[in-house]
């Protein structure tokens, strides 16, 4: 909850001069800033990769048994991004959960789970393993 929150203060807060390049916050398994491509490399979870076909803003972060990606866009033009979450165990089932709607989802025989996202508001996606 603390974390969504920070996220969505984080999302708000930005100006397209605000990040010049993608950061990983330390002690947390987490990156963030603008850009295409985000990695996190400590997660004791999943060093998950998420790689997004335009340039967005993004705060990743891998904890517990869950991955919470925060997206939004850095101008008016972008109306949505399509992103490959990667690392994720291959031909897994998962659940997805955007912006409070659950489905099931399924990564391919390398570990990608692709998903288009329309950025005309902030989006919040959350995986965790399917049960």
């Amino acid at each position: 909850m603390v974390a969504r929150l920070i996220a969505g203060l984080f999302l708000l807060s930005l100006s397209s001069s605000a990040i010049a390049q993608i950061q990983e916050i330390p002690d947390s398994a987490a990156v963030t800033g603008i850009g295409n491509v985000f990695e996190v490399t400590t997660s004791d979870f999943i060093n998950v990769r998420v790689e997004s076909s335009n340039d967005i803003f993004a705060y990743v972060q891998s904890f517990g048994q869950q991955i919470s990606i925060n997206v939004a866009k850095p101008n008016p033009e972008i109306l949505s991004t399509i992103l490959n979450i990667k690392n994720l165990s291959p031909e897994t089932e998962y659940n997805l959960v955007t912006n409070g709607r659950l489905e099931t989802i399924v990564s391919d025989e390398s570990g990608t789970y692709t998903v288009e996202v329309d950025l005309s508001l902030p989006k919040n996606l959350v995986i965790t393993p399917r049960q």
